[in-house]
């Protein structure tokens, strides 16, 4: 029979229901008012609306979940603006976040994490009030006053204030389902952000951070940044637009990063350069899964680790069109790279065996099999991208690059240029032809595709054609071929399957986007390809190339968003749309 309830015991029940309720937060509600008033563990249901201006530190335990079409904003509206000369002015901006991070060009102003939109979109800062041109502005920060050229108008006009949405040293933090945008990050910072400087503690080890299907863009810095943390999740979200990178990690053992999209990430026009900019950058890992992630247009790395990872995998993702390197796993540990499609990568630089589809630098131990590279064709050797490459940098002699194995890839050159192979930066010959003689980095068993089958497409010291590659002990069993009908697929790959079935789902847009300067006012907005019958179109003039799968271009128009296809015969073609180095390039099949 069960023991009889005292009032007391009543009352202390009845308490305990109530604070494990899950509590509203409402537009208009001061967000950390009602977390502070509430033990952690509490789960809060973040309604559907714009809350602007929030700014939150969980406790233990606390989750945050979005009703659909809940969205948080770091930025204030900005509607009173008056006219001083030339210039709109708008004053009363008393914030002014920490400067911090260094920009290119010698600018300044990124390192302020301050910016203004219009319409939702990034103005340039300006670091004097004399540059101030159409689609840029200034801050005075000693006056307390914002100036632009353009007339706001109509126009929504918005600037960032608050430096976080969430941030804190908490433990067992799950945040989901919420839009997160236009927080005034300072550099090296996340809208999201597990704090570094929170102690670590032992009996807590376990309660990583979850950030599920949130939508977090268009920050001045990072989109998320979690240090210090065991058992991370970080699944379906959306991290894009961001002025940095869009994630970083830092120091954690079983982190998963799964079905996220990374893209558009380190805004050319904000000018920030550190020491982690583009897609992702994990630091410090161990057993990180990161697998069936679509990682794409940013302005330079693409899905990047960085220094000592151990027993990653990277499994099933797309990585392409990203500036710099694809797929990069450097200064690291052992690694496995499968399954995943990476392509057009390097389209910004790709200097000796740098912008490749997928780089191991300064690591050992990494195997790279079963994934699909395609190479860019246009440029030369110093733009375009490469394909799978090992680089050894001495500089870093703490790291050794050995033991390395590429194998069992599909890797397609469009045209007759990028590398696939070894390199070694050493300045120093004697330790440099040691270093050549006793390497463990093999690549073998890996099909090629190239329109050229006497280009030199492959490094071993220097540049080398297929041949002289396989005298220096590379590529027994590997073959080269012209046709590229035969390229092999995720399909083809036993352990490909559940990739192949991601990608195969999913339903593209390929953008293109061309950088506007300052003085030719705001970036232009993503113009979307359509295929149409006997025609190709495109929202933009902008130069458009039809080549043969065998490299030979049939159809070329320079100045025009309309590409006639008639005369062509059946059968499938590569169409490459875009303006120098900026572009894509998509395998079409015409039916007659």
């Amino acid at each position: 029979m069960p023991a009889r309830l005292t009032t007391a015991s009543m009352l202390a029940f009845a308490v305990l229901t109530i604070a494990m309720a899950d509590v509203s937060l409402n537009v208009g509600d001061d967000f950390q008012q009602k977390v502070d008033a509430n033990p952690g563990n509490t789960t809060f249901i973040i309604k559907k609306g714009l809350h602007r201006l929030q700014r939150v530190s969980p406790k233990d335990g606390n989750v945050f979940v979005g009703e659909d079409g809940a969205v948080m904003s770091g930025a204030r509206v900005l509607s009173d603006w008056h006219k001083e000369g030339s210039y709109w002015v708008h004053g009363g901006q008393t914030q002014n976040g920490k400067h911090y991070g260094n920009c290119r060009d010698e600018r300044e102003s990124c390192a302020h994490p301050e910016d203004l939109y219009m319409d939702g979109d990034f103005l340039e800062q300006v670091d004097a009030l004399s540059d101030v041109a159409s689609g840029c502005w200034y801050f005075d920060y000693g006056a307390d006053k914002v100036y632009m050229a353009d007339d706001p108008g109509d126009h929504l006009m918005e600037i960032s204030v608050k430096d976080a949405a969430f941030r804190s040293t908490a433990y067992g933090v799950t945040i989901k389902n919420l839009t997160i945008e236009r927080y005034a990050t300072p550099v090296k910072d996340g809208a999201v952000m597990r704090d570094p400087r929170g102690t670590e503690d032992g009996s807590k080890v376990g309660r990583g951070w979850v950030v599920e299907n949130c939508d977090i863009g268009y920050n001045h810095a990072l989109a998320m940044k979690i240090c210090m943390l065991d058992n991370v999740r970080i699944r379906g979200n959306k991290l894009h637009h961001n002025g940095q990178i869009g994630i970083v990690t830092v120091k954690g053992t079983d982190m998963l990063f799964e079905f996220n999209e990374v893209s558009h990430n380190c805004i050319e026009h904000l000018h920030i350069t550190m020491a982690e900019e583009g897609g992702t950058k994990f630091v410090r890992s161990r057993d990180a899964v990161i697998r069936y992630n679509w990682v794409h247009h940013n302005s330079t790395a693409g899905l990047w680790a960085d220094i000592d990872n151990h027993n990653a995998l990277y499994e099933g993702n797309l990585v392409e069109y990203n500036g710099h390197q694809g797929l990069f796993h450097e200064i690291g540990g052992s690694a496995k790279m499968r399954c995943n499609i990476c392509r057009h990568n390097g389209i910004r630089w790709s200097a000796w065996l740098y912008g490749a589809n997928i780089l191991v630098s300064a690591s050992s131990d990494v195997e790279v099999y079963h994934n699909i590279v395609e190479v860019d064709g246009d440029g030369d050797h110093e733009i375009g991208g490469n394909g799978i490459c090992i680089v050894y940098q001495p500089k870093l002699r703490s790291y050794e690059c050995e033991r390395n194995y590429v194998h069992h890839n599909d890797i397609t050159y469009l045209g007759a240029r990028g590398l696939t192979g070894i390199g070694n930066d050493d300045p120093e010959e004697a330790t440099r032809d040691a270093w050549w003689a006793q390497t463990t980095n093999k690549f073998d068993y890996n099909t090629y595709h190239a329109p050229d089958l006497t280009a030199a497409l492959w490094n071993w010291m220097y540049w080398r054609d297929w041949e002289d590659f396989r005298a220096q002990g590379q590529e027994e069993h590997g073959t080269l071929d012209d046709d590229f009908t035969a390229r092999k697929t995720l399909h083809s790959y036993d352990d490909c399957t559940a990739a192949a079935a991601v990608w195969d789902s999913l339903v593209q847009i390929w953008p293109v986007e061309i950088d506007h300067p300052c003085k030719d006012n705001r970036k232009a907005p993503p113009d979307r390809q359509s295929f149409s019958g006997d025609i190709i179109r495109t929202q933009e003039s902008i130069a458009m190339s039809v080549y043969t799968l065998r490299g030979r271009r049939v159809l070329q128009a320079r100045h025009s968003a309309r590409l006639n296809l008639s005369s062509l015969p059946h059968g499938s073609y590569v169409v490459r749309i875009g303006m120098g180095a900026t572009g894509q390039t998509r395998t079409i099949t015409l039916a007659r």
